[in-house]
């Protein structure tokens, strides 16, 4: 089967941020940005085009520096309204994309840099977020018996409620050279694989841990030894089910 169509997107996205040094290592700043993502056609299913997700953007936060800047504090807070998000479909065990009505994403950013001795550095990030589908109304083609589905208030598909990392480095002057030991360490609350919000397609809070050692001359030349997953944790990265 072919199908012989054409269509066509277009979009306006500006952008407009306001920034204000209330001290000379302090800045407060706010955006305000629209973001647009195209859309097209399933390679996969015959049918009408995906239409284009379209995104506004609203974010304000503080930029800092403190102890002649040995600590950096960054604070950030957005809020994302999304129209016809698209979101991914299994349709007979192929996966399409289709347009979800709106949803919205709330969300904190905080971070660190600190280095209380020569050489050594702690870094860590927190992010908590509260993503929701504000209107979306889909069948499951795993489970058609049960109709025209209501997901609005469901959270969205790889969309964590908190995210925690955190970083340790120490760097040692070598005659000739520098050495550099870092451990870092993440932390991640469930997520969900599927905006159905089942429970089977999902992966619960997890942690991993990874170190490294790397050394660099004074030409430049650096080499590293790493260790990902140190505890060898297994976890999920997706999940689908394509049929009853």
């Amino acid at each position: 089967q072919f199908q012989n169509a054409r269509t066509s997107f277009d979009s306006t996205t500006p952008r407009f941020g306001l920034e204000y040094s209330i001290a000379p290592r302090i800045l407060l700043y706010a955006t305000f940005s629209k973001g647009f993502k195209s859309g097209g056609y399933a390679l996969s299913a015959l049918g009408l085009p995906v239409q284009p997700e379209e995104l506004t953007d609203y974010e304000a936060g503080i930029k800092s520096d403190w102890l002649d800047g040995r600590l950096r504090l960054n604070l950030a807070g957005f809020y994302y309204d999304y129209t016809n998000l698209q979101v991914q479909r299994i349709v007979g065990g192929t996966a399409i994309l289709v347009n979800a009505a709106s949803a919205e994403v709330k969300g904190v950013e905080a971070e660190f840099i600190a280095e209380p001795l020569t050489g050594f550095q702690l870094s860590g990030n927190l992010s908590l977020l509260d993503s929701r589908f504000t209107q979306f109304l889909t069948e499951d083609s795993a489970r058609l018996e049960l109709g025209t589905l209501n997901l609005s208030g469901n959270r969205l598909p790889q969309a964590p409620k908190s995210v925690f990392n955190l970083a340790v480095q120490y760097m040692v002057p070598m005659s000739a050279g520098e050495l550099t030991l870092r451990g870092e360490g993440n932390w991640t609350s469930s997520v969900f694989f599927s905006a159905y919000n089942r429970p089977e397609l999902s992966q619960g809070a997890q942690s991993k841990f990874n170190l490294s050692v790397s050394y660099e001359d004074e030409s430049g030349i650096n080499v590293a030894v790493f260790v990902r997953n140190l505890t060898d944790k297994q976890t999920l990265s997706t999940a689908q089910v394509s049929g009853g």
